[in-house]
């Protein structure tokens, strides 16, 4: 009987891995043969998806453009059936189903600064990034989640996820980790201390060489709200253990693909990153924000305002709570071609101005506003 070549093997294997994965994925991915699904990541010891975009003749791009935003609750009446239209979080309607006019405004920010690669936070499911990307984005992009429905004790958490947007025409291989299963200590009792998981997108050069090092790995991250809970006000306790398993993840990448991998970690830390003393940790392991290669004026790091809880005082603070941040070899490389903070419009395509009354904030789609920057020199 002939001997069948290591390559055939290993890709018969992530066939079969691919046939019991459990991560939430589009059919194309589960069929198409030049996709394949693993169950447990390497390094994670989460659950792992593979999306292989390799084409017949692969041209990996020079640039790519990468982009952040908290959605403050992806979901409609038309793009989920759940909750009744709602959105529920912090344990009330806070937030009621996104117009069709919002949902267009965020897919606007995502086309206009002609992004390749999308991490989204507060999406309801699966099936409303799918809908999305079909009614909104005409499907130009992939999708790329795991669906979990947070931390069972801390119920102000519960169906709020992260989910990530790959445009088709990238001509690339990705590898998507979850760290939804790393465990610490909160308060006496072992729990899952990423209540809104922690994503790693890792990308590599077409053709699905896991020898070589990849050409870069990014983390998604969305940390615990500035919200109370019993014996942590606003939240702090909690995010400090995220923080510090942060750090132990960012250790972990590391050593399994040495420092001299550019990584960049985004998303929402729910802090400011010039004054949060808990976020210093972050900065600690060599990281800086990309946007230190373009502005540092007060108006472009605003990320997000705060205008106080319904029928509370007037309270107005502004703050970076949102950031694309990079290690020393991507600052090292010069990788930063561009960066900046999206700013919404009117229905005029007019910028908006900071909003300073909470009913200026209702007229935005997300009390956030989306973080973006241009990467180049990839290989």
């Amino acid at each position: 009987m002939a001997k069948l070549p290591a390559v055939v093997i290993f890709v018969l294997m992530l066939g079969l891995f691919g046939q019991t994965a459990t991560a939430a994925c589009d059919s194309w991915f589960r069929y198409s043969p030049h996709q394949v699904g693993f169950e447990r990541s390497y390094f994670s010891q989460g659950p792992m998806q593979v999306l292989i975009q390799t084409t017949k003749h692969p041209r990996p791009p020079k640039k790519l453009t990468l982009f952040t935003l908290n959605t403050y609750g992806l979901t409609t009446a038309q793009l989920s059936t759940h909750l009744n239209g709602h959105y529920n979080f912090w344990q009330t309607t806070l937030a009621e189903s996104k117009s069709p006019k919002d949902l267009q405004r965020i897919a606007l920010s995502i086309l206009e600064t002609k992004s390749d690669i999308v991490f989204l936070q507060e999406v309801k499911s699966v099936n409303v990034l799918k809908n999305f990307n079909q009614h909104y984005l005409q499907g130009r992009y992939r999708v790329m989640m795991f669906e979990q429905n947070g931390n069972p004790n801390l119920r102000t958490d519960l169906h709020v996820h992260t989910g990530v947007l790959i445009k088709k025409s990238l001509s690339l291989d990705f590898e998507l980790h979850s760290y939804r299963e790393l465990s610490g200590t909160y308060q006496g009792k072992q729990i899952p201390v990423f209540t809104h998981d922690f994503l790693v997108l890792v990308v590599r050069t077409p053709g699905l060489v896991l020898t070589r090092p990849p050409l870069m790995v990014l983390g998604l991250v969305h940390l615990k709200a500035r919200k109370s809970l019993v014996n942590d006000p606003q939240g702090l306790i909690m995010r400090q253990l995220q923080v510090h398993a942060l750090q132990k993840a960012m250790h972990q990448i590391q050593r399994t693909f040495t420092a001299e991998v550019p990584f960049f970690l985004m998303g929402d830390f729910n802090g400011d990153l010039r004054t949060a003393t808990e976020l210093g940790p972050i900065f600690q392991e060599g990281l800086y924000d990309v946007l230190d290669d373009v502005e540092n004026d007060d108006y472009t790091r605003v990320t997000h305002t705060f205008h106080g809880v319904k029928n509370g005082p007037v309270e107005l603070v502004k703050g970076q709570l949102d950031a694309i941040l990079g290690n020393q070899t991507a600052q090292r490389k010069q990788m930063v071609r561009d960066a900046g903070i999206y700013r919404w419009k009117d229905t005029a395509g007019n910028i908006r101005p900071l909003p300073s009354t909470l009913e200026e904030r209702t007229q935005n789609p997300s009390d956030h506003f989306p973080v973006w920057a241009v990467i180049e020199n990839l290989r």
